[in-house]
């Protein structure tokens, strides 16, 4: 800051010129600009200079956020190393704000604006993990494939859409067990009172069946037995577990049906015990929800 005075002097009189008092903002070296994309902390020199040589007070920011301050002129190196572990992938923004302590006349400070990308280390393990993951998604993509094709999908078909399919689907399940060698009390389903017969227990069910069918084979009989949530004529008898037992070859026996009894005929989402009627053979059974 300097203040100028000039006389002249007119026969007896003096003059006095005044030249006005200039304050100039401090400058910032360089250009505002795209430093780059960086996987180790960010660092860069800087100089800051005032042309009337006033005192000068800098502050860098990080995304709008005050980091540092500095109270001189000169060359400075902006160092992330502090900051950088915490700072997300991406994009960032630096600004270097520059002013004098003057403020008469007031001005504004200057400004340097920097933006920088922030990248994943390159480790001496990158280029294996990358393999890696390319590995585990085409394995991914042959899996989703392969479920695609069994649940009426298309190979296009995103996982959600594949687990929606999943959800309409039928559920189905299959196995062999063994009639039991003793007896329970089972309810006719037509009123026709109880009877001790032979059954059968599976057990460790992935979900409720709807539809339980059993097949067996005994001497010159085959045997279908056929439970059902509900019986197909409606409410005939009113109870939702139904047991129709049928022989092939035989009259005896054919189309007994029998209903669910509480401490005999159990179906859940865990296990089920129904009747066979037979005992001595192995059953092969099938259930769907």
């Amino acid at each position: 800051m300097q203040v100028i005075m000039a006389s002249q002097q007119h026969g007896a009189g003096h003059m006095l010129a005044l030249v006005p008092v200039t304050n100039e903002a401090p400058a910032i070296d360089g250009k505002d600009e795209y430093l780059g994309a960086f996987d180790v902390a960010l660092t860069k020199q800087y100089t800051v200079t005032d042309i009337e040589g006033d005192g000068v007070t800098i502050n860098e920011k990080l995304n709008g956020v005050l980091i540092r301050s500095r109270n001189a002129a000169g060359t400075h190196t902006l160092d992330l190393s502090l900051q950088w572990d915490a700072l997300t992938l991406g994009k960032h923004t630096i600004t270097i704000e520059a002013n004098d302590i003057y403020v008469n006349p007031p001005h504004q400070p200057t400004i340097r604006t920097w933006t920088f990308t922030k990248l994943l280390p390159i480790k001496p393990k990158t280029p294996q993990i990358v393999s890696g993951l390319g590995d585990v998604v085409a394995k991914f993509t042959a899996y989703k494939n392969a479920l695609a094709a069994k649940v009426g999908g298309v190979p296009g078909d995103t996982l959600e859409e594949l687990i929606a399919k999943l959800g309409t689907m039928k559920k189905y399940v299959s196995g062999t067990v063994m009639g039991s060698a003793d007896v329970r009390v089972f309810e006719y389903a037509n009123g026709g009172g109880t009877t001790n017969t032979y059954y059968a227990t599976v057990n460790d069910l992935p979900f409720k069946p709807a539809v339980i069918l059993f097949k067996g084979a005994k001497g010159a009989y085959d045997y279908r037995l056929v439970y059902t949530e509900k019986h197909p004529a409606g409410s005939l008898y009113k109870v939702p577990t139904v047991m129709y037992a049928e022989s092939t070859g035989s009259t005896t026996g054919a189309g007994i049906q029998f209903k669910g009894h509480t401490q005999s005929a159990i179906v859940t989402d865990k296990m089920f015990t129904l009747p066979v009627g037979i005992s001595g053979i192995t059953w092969e059974w099938e259930a769907w929800g």
